[in-house]
């Protein structure tokens, strides 16, 4: 079975720990160091990836992007800024929308982009009315739904398979719905817990993790993984954060020989092919 790899091209400064940590931090990016590696591993294992582009980082960075398209990888979007759905409205999310698709035009006009992930999976029942802003855009699918409760993010009763979601409700499949797919979580004695990206990726175990996989193949599911350039990096600036800042940013740093280990045990595609996978009657 195909599990779904995703990254997530976000700069070392964006994460949520840096983001609200107060701390002056000088933005410069390390995008194409992050990222080149992760893309010549991609092409040495045969593997297809969605990336999940913020605006920002892409418009800094459009040879960047020209490599990500021209190796066959899918690019989907994940927010201008980087700012999480709870600090927008309505109308500053549609504005970014508006703009990273007025980028794409003038800048790689011709290429599609179907998905969408928010920025630290920021999509929940408050911030649902960012739905009808991805359908009216047109896009095809969401990525954004973490299914479990964690003390910053997600929705602890949302399905753990692809399903369709509305403004109305997040937990429900929707007949005509956007397509949602979630982030793989792991059901440990009767509580669920991520596995597939970011810092649950980082500190699990491997052979947890290969475990885990293997319980998810098993069940005809693939599992949906994600990865951020700057945790694969060597040298991702190390800022003074709290403790928790320090756990959520620092912690297993880099990880890719994790990554690596995943390429050689699993096979991998891109969301854009595996769409069909998810939901037969997703066009």
């Amino acid at each position: 079975m195909h599990n779904a790899l995703t990254i997530d091209l976000e700069a070392w400064y964006h994460p949520e720990a840096i983001r609200t940590s107060g701390i002056k931090i000088e933005r410069f990016s390390q995008a194409v160091e992050a990222t080149t590696p992760i893309l010549d591993m991609l092409t040495a294992y045969g593997v297809n990836a969605t990336f999940f582009a913020v605006g920002e980082l892409a418009a800094e960075h459009p040879k960047l992007i020209e490599r990500i398209l021209k190796d066959g990888h899918e690019l989907a979007f994940h927010g201008w800024s980087h700012k999480p759905l709870w600090v927008m409205s309505r109308e500053t999310f549609s504005m970014e929308v508006s703009r990273f698709l007025a980028w794409r035009d003038a800048t790689f006009p011709g290429v599609v982009i179907h998905g969408f992930r928010a920025p630290t999976f920021s999509l929940d029942e408050k911030t649902a009315w960012a739905i009808p802003v991805l359908k009216e855009y047109g896009f095809a699918y969401d990525s954004s739904i973490f299914p479990a409760r964690t003390p910053l993010y997600g929705v602890p009763d949302a399905p753990q398979h692809a399903y369709r979601i509305s403004e109305d409700d997040l937990a429900t499949d929707a007949e005509h719905g956007l397509l949602e797919v979630p982030m793989s979580v792991y059901d440990l004695v009767g509580m669920r817990m991520g596995f597939t990206g970011g810092l649950y990726l980082r500190a699990l175990p491997w052979t947890l993790v290969k475990r885990m996989v293997t319980s998810t193949n098993e069940k005809s599911y693939p599992a949906i993984f994600y990865v951020h350039p700057w945790e694969v990096y060597a040298d991702t600036p190390r800022v003074k954060l709290s403790r928790w800042g320090w756990f959520f940013f620092d912690y297993g740093l880099p990880s890719s020989g994790k990554l690596e280990k995943l390429l050689k045990t699993f096979a991998f595609d891109s969301f854009d092919t595996m769409r069909n996978i998810f939901l037969p009657t997703t066009v």
